[in-house]
């Protein structure tokens, strides 16, 4: 599995290239994707888990070096993802920032989600840690670029009498090989 993982103090979050699929018709569809798992090492040990296309995580690592470049006041959102569970809306956001307090300053990847609480997990890194997790990103994007659909082969059962041998064919010349009855 390609991925890794950059951890703060007490959270982190983990980049791992993954394969999809999906079964559809007599066809088993698959492709590449990335999983980003935000988690807490502290009391809480909490983990939530997003899934990104190829196109969503190469748009991240676009908005990590648009973040790095401008330094903007508010956390920019690069990720929205929306679905219901259990009867509940569930909103997932991720979002990258820049910050700057008593003459510090840093990056953060930061995750929200609202399915009636709210969780909040905060990966601050510095700017080497955001840039390679950029690069990381448009990497990953690229080489999971990929996609495959394949028909599942029904298995025939072949029944075999032992009083008719089959018969073989010799085949002299390699221009006879398309006289053969198969």
């Amino acid at each position: 599995m390609k991925g890794h993982v950059v951890y703060a103090k007490v959270t982190g979050l983990e980049v791992v290239a993954i394969t999809r699929s999906k079964k559809k018709g007599d066809y088993m569809q698959k492709w590449g994707a990335l999983r980003l798992r935000f988690f807490e090492m502290g009391g809480q040990k909490r983990s939530i888990k997003v899934l990104c296309d190829t196109v969503e995580a190469h748009r991240f690592s676009r908005v990590i070096k648009q973040v790095v470049k401008q330094k903007p006041e508010k956390p920019v959102q690069v990720l929205i993802h929306t679905y219901e569970k259990d009867g509940k809306k569930v909103t997932t956001t991720v979002s990258v920032e820049y910050w700057s307090r008593n003459g510090k300053e840093g990056f953060a990847i930061l995750l929200k989600q609202k399915n009636g609480d709210e969780i909040k997990i905060n990966v601050p890194v510095s700017k080497d840690e955001f840039l390679f997790l950029s690069d990381l990103l448009q990497h990953l994007a690229m080489e999971q670029s990929w996609f495959t659909s394949v028909k599942e082969e029904v298995e025939e059962e072949v029944t075999e009498t032992p009083s008719s041998p089959g018969s073989v064919e010799e085949v002299d010349d390699l221009e006879d090989i398309d006289d053969i009855d198969l």
